[in-house]
């Protein structure tokens, strides 16, 4: 590889280098309906986006993710900056665990997840979110993140899986993920006026900020959990 600008003498051994002259950012996604179809219902790797009034039915892993990562196998995905996603209704998605949220936000590496906020000034607002095995929403990897007026009706409807279940692509350390409502790894995290109701048994039913990882989270005005922190 060749470059103009000298590299820093603090730069780490097996660093990643992101060519930004090449874009897919400044998009729309409204109206569209996403059912029954394998992996993602959004896979999410650009920013400058806005995915609104959407519906999303029985994907099989996450109705939207968002991620970038790179390991020995595969890599993709540049950090995704100044995203909305509001307004959708999600029923019934991640059917195997694929990612743990129907609305999941990480990284993957081979040293695993990092604190550096390649996920930066994300909304996630006003949207309902149904009977989901696992968590709801989990955000990673992030600053500048907003949660603020989902419905959520039957999160965690569980059973809770084990690694044995599913395939490679799964998410390892499956224990790890707790809550309905996730943040780790982040700074600057509003997570407000959401909104959880159970009709049936479920597995948990808090907000999770996971303590050692986390800076800056505010919870305020959150209803139907059965505990806010950490």
């Amino acid at each position: 590889m060749n470059s103009q600008a000298s590299f820093p003498p603090s730069l780490t051994t097996d660093p990643f280098f992101f060519n930004r002259r090449y874009d897919s950012g400044h998009y729309v996604v409204r109206h569209n309906f996403f059912h029954q179809n394998r992996a993602r219902g959004i896979l999410l790797h650009a920013g400058e986006g806005l995915v609104e009034n959407n519906r999303f039915y029985r994907n099989q892993g996450s109705a939207i993710q968002i991620e970038c990562g790179a390991e020995e196998r595969w890599a993709e995905g540049f950090g995704v900056r100044n995203l909305v996603i509001r307004d959708n209704w999600i029923e019934s998605s991640d059917v195997n665990h694929w990612n743990m949220a129907v609305i999941y936000m990480g990284v993957y590496l081979d040293q695993g997840r990092t604190d550096y906020p390649i996920f930066q000034d994300i909304r996630i607002e006003n949207n309902t979110i149904v009977n989901c095995p696992q968590q709801a929403i989990y955000v990673s990897s992030c600053e500048r993140v907003f949660l603020r007026n989902n419905a959520l009706l039957n999160p965690n409807a569980g059973p809770l899986k084990t690694a044995q279940d599913g395939d490679e692509n799964c998410v390892s350390n499956r224990e790890y993920y707790r809550g309905s409502l996730m943040a780790s790894h982040c700074n600057d995290v509003y997570i407000e006026n959401n909104r959880r109701l159970s009709i049936i048994p479920t597995m948990e039913s808090h907000i999770y900020i996971e303590p050692n990882t986390s800076r800056s989270v505010t919870l305020r005005d959150n209803t139907g959990f059965a505990e806010e922190g950490r």
